[in-house]
């Protein structure tokens, strides 16, 4: 039995260790992040949220990677945390992680769940030619049928495999056409850029990451900038800002006091982003960084992204649980 404790203690002590590193670590690194976008106010959504994209999935990794020299490192460098905590608190944090892990996992499978069912209750419609040519794809090889449902207060795609995108049926009565296409435009756009498999992806992280604030909050930016992104390509169009801030404005009107679905990819997600996407439709300005100078700036900041993510996780570990005695013999996890 003894032994048994003890090696659970020292996988938690090890688990948590990891944790708190990851913490901080990400937390350098995400504002490191926010500030160099901050300084490139040219750069496009897409861009920023490929930044982003790649940020999340490096908080990630520190958390099960070992670091690049840990088995180089020294015993005063394993010794060198700040504070030692009694082991106990890595189990009482371990218990804690896998309880939230538990119930964020029940809630990720119960909304697909639900989902699933919206779809096939869903009313398929007979759309536009112009609509229809949108469905098809495209310059993308995913496809998606329109339908109505009065489940749903919100526009939002659901389904991987046979994705559909789903209309309120109050809503649809209200649309107009070139409403209707820019609200089809924004939900195809998430399909070609295949944000319902990225969005899934992050959940999951989330669900098997729940403590780390650095992750949720990076995880929201990837959000709000996937949103921008679409936004974007409806803008390309021929629709005016006035036209599509208007659209949007409707769409909120419909579902102010409503939910909306976690795994759902939707025209918009919270009022006070609304509120956000609106103000930016509104003030855009075509003075954006050119392509090719974008590509150069995106791909800059992701590797110095990956070379600040492996030169922080060489710092010292700050908080420790494991047994003074064992910490010789374990190398820090990323």
């Amino acid at each position: 039995m003894f032994p048994l404790l003890h090696s659970i203690s020292l996988v938690s002590a090890a688990m948590v260790d990891s944790l708190v590193s990851a913490i901080w670590e990400g937390a350098v690194l995400a504002v490191c992040v926010a500030l160099c976008l901050r300084f490139l106010p040219g750069l496009g959504a897409t861009a920023r949220s490929i930044v982003w994209t790649n940020t999340f999935l490096l908080l990630v990794l520190m958390h099960i990677l070992p670091t690049p020299d840990a088995q180089q490192r020294t015993v005063l460098q394993l010794h060198a945390s700040a504070f030692h905590l009694d082991p106990l608190w890595s189990l009482a944090i371990g218990s804690l992680w896998l309880m939230l892990s538990f119930w964020r996992g029940m809630q990720l499978i119960s909304s697909a769940i639900h989902l699933h069912r919206l779809a096939v209750r869903a009313t398929c419609i007979q759309p536009d030619v112009s609509i229809l040519t949108l469905l098809q794809g495209g310059n993308t090889s995913r496809s998606a049928e329109i339908c109505t449902s009065t489940e749903v207060d919100r526009p939002c795609v659901v389904g991987f495999l046979h994705p559909r995108i789903l209309l309120p049926s109050i809503l649809f009565e209200q649309l107009s056409i070139i409403d209707l296409r820019q609200v089809v435009l924004h939900e195809m756009e998430h399909l070609r850029r295949a944000d319902d498999w990225t969005n899934l992806l992050q959940k999951v992280c989330l669900v098997l990451f729940p403590l780390n604030p650095s992750l949720l909050w990076v995880e929201r930016q990837l959000c709000v900038e996937r949103e921008f992104a679409c936004d974007d390509r409806v803008l390309l169009s021929s629709c005016g800002k006035k036209s599509y801030a208007l659209c949007l404005t409707r769409l909120a009107e419909i579902a102010m006091f409503r939910r909306s679905l976690s795994l759902a990819l939707g025209a918009w997600e919270r009022r006070s982003e609304l509120a956000r996407r609106v103000h930016r439709i509104l003030r855009h300005r075509n003075e954006k960084i050119r392509r090719g100078p974008a590509i150069a700036l995106t791909g800059s900041l992701v590797i110095g992204v990956l070379a600040g993510a492996i030169e922080l996780t060489r710092s010292p570990e700050i908080v420790s649980f494991a047994p003074r005695a064992q910490r010789t013999m374990q190398p820090r996890s990323l």
